[in-house]
């Protein structure tokens, strides 16, 4: 499967970096991805934006407020935590009759939108901060 994948990614006219050996990267619109196959299980599917927000460990509360907020409003892109950096994941199984260029366009579009909105909870989140600031 992971051939096929890789194929398809080629297709959609991505170019692919090996990174180590089993993931694969590329970039759409200036966003790094991350494809990442799992040996032990050819049906699952795994695409990632690596390292979107870092965790500052003086501000732990902020940090794990926005893993919430994500995780908690946003439709199959998930939020996880990997070296002190956030990171957004959408995961899913495989099946036979899966058109894979309609899964993996799908698959970054969501994973796109999802940073947009990463980017906007944060700009909100820190305007918040600096209106609770000025009024004490």
């Amino acid at each position: 499967m992971k051939e096929k994948i890789l194929e398809t990614l080629n297709n959609l006219g991505f170019s692919l970096t090996e990174v180590g050996t089993l993931d694969y990267a590329f970039k759409y619109e200036g966003i790094n991805f991350l494809y990442m196959y799992n040996e032990d299980d050819e049906k699952f599917l795994n695409l990632s934006i690596p390292g979107i927000y870092d965790l500052d460990k003086e501000d732990i509360i902020k940090y794990y407020t926005l893993c919430e907020k994500i995780n908690s409003t946003l439709k199959y892109v998930k939020a996880y935590t990997f070296n002190d950096n956030l990171w957004l994941f959408y995961e899913r199984e495989l099946f036979e009759n899966d058109d894979l260029e309609e899964l993996l366009s799908r698959m970054i579009h969501e994973l796109t939108i999802a940073l947009l909105v990463v980017r906007n909870t944060i700009q909100k989140m820190e305007e918040e901060e600096t209106t609770d600031d000025n009024n004490q």
